[in-house]
């Protein structure tokens, strides 16, 4: 009786130490698996093609403003902006 009881003394100490640098440490796997970017995952579009994407968008809305007289002069008054057309 004496043996089991120091058993489950020490054994219960072990344990009651454990618990704060187990709880760290999955903690800190958790942080680890939640900051982790997947980039063989399809919807992944990497750095070249992010630039890519957003060159072609850049693009297209200079072609829109283009066609719409935006900003060339067309249509409207060709002064400073505010306005007031030029004498």
């Amino acid at each position: 009786p004496n043996l089991r009881e120091r058993m489950v003394e020490v054994v219960s100490g072990l344990l009651k130490r454990a618990v704060g640098p187990t709880q760290m440490m999955v903690s800190n796997l958790i942080k680890i698996e939640l900051a982790y970017i997947n980039t063989s995952h399809p919807d992944f579009i990497g750095g070249s093609r992010a630039v890519a994407q957003l060159m072609r968008k850049l693009e297209k809305e200079k072609e829109n403003k283009a066609k719409r007289g935006v900003g060339n002069g067309v249509g409207g008054n060709s002064g400073s902006g505010n306005g007031i057309p030029k004498e």
